[in-house]
């Protein structure tokens, strides 16, 4: 409440609760000044476009709430289920996480695609989204105000970016969060050393790139 500016609040609801989800959800936003929805469709085992979300949309469009879906699961929140629903409230902003399909490849990228194309209210949340060439094309496509950097629980996320040097890819980024356990790399590949080496020290500037990369 001393920064609604600059942090948002997310009541996370079950939509199963049915009538009770909406009066949580209205209490989170009305007495404790919340202003996010967030649904879990895995977690809580119902699909994103399912008709039990509807009342819940219905209040977040009424009080221009931010709503956050657990994207990619199939059958539940894939990003053709996202888009349906996102194009029955039109007016709420819905951020799609995992880029609305985790393994963001074949079929599932071309839905992802699609979900953006056709609706201008779904934004991209990157958390889990490892496609480098594909952030960056959508970020060149539709701006780069529909795309949004998210983090995978206590631990921060950036895209992988291979094609920028050693340290940028999957291994690298992950090596970057080890703590006290030192890489470097040889001709071999990734390996454990006592001590930080050159690569890992170098980390911090591969990350800088890595988010100057979609802006």
């Amino acid at each position: 409440r001393r920064h609604p500016d600059r942090l948002v609040g997310f009541a996370r609801v079950d939509p199963h609760q049915g009538p009770a989800a909406l009066a949580e959800l209205r209490r989170a936003v009305l007495d404790l000044g919340l202003r996010g929805l967030l649904l879990h469709p895995w977690e809580e085992l119902f699909a994103a476009n399912d008709p039990s979300v509807e009342p819940l949309l219905g209040f977040a469009q009424e009080r221009r709430l931010l709503v956050q879906i657990a994207g990619g699961y199939p059958l539940l929140s894939h990003a053709v289920q996202i888009a349906d629903v996102a194009g029955r409230f039109p007016e709420v902003s819905i951020l799609a996480t995992h880029g609305g399909q985790i393994n963001i490849s074949g079929r599932g990228l071309y839905d992802a695609g699609q979900m953006l194309r056709g609706r201008p209210n779904v934004y991209l949340q990157t958390s889990g989204v490892y496609r480098e060439d594909w952030l960056e094309d959508t970020a060149r496509e539709l701006g780069a105000a529909r795309v949004v950097f998210g983090e995978l629980d206590l631990l921060p996320h950036l895209p992988t970016l291979p094609a920028r040097g050693v340290g940028s890819d999957a291994v690298g980024r992950t090596a970057a969060l080890l703590g006290d356990l030192h890489v470097d790399v040889v001709p071999s590949g990734w390996r454990l050393v006592p001590r930080p080496g050159m690569d890992e020290q170098d980390d911090p500037g591969r990350a800088a790139e890595a988010l100057l990369a979609l802006t």
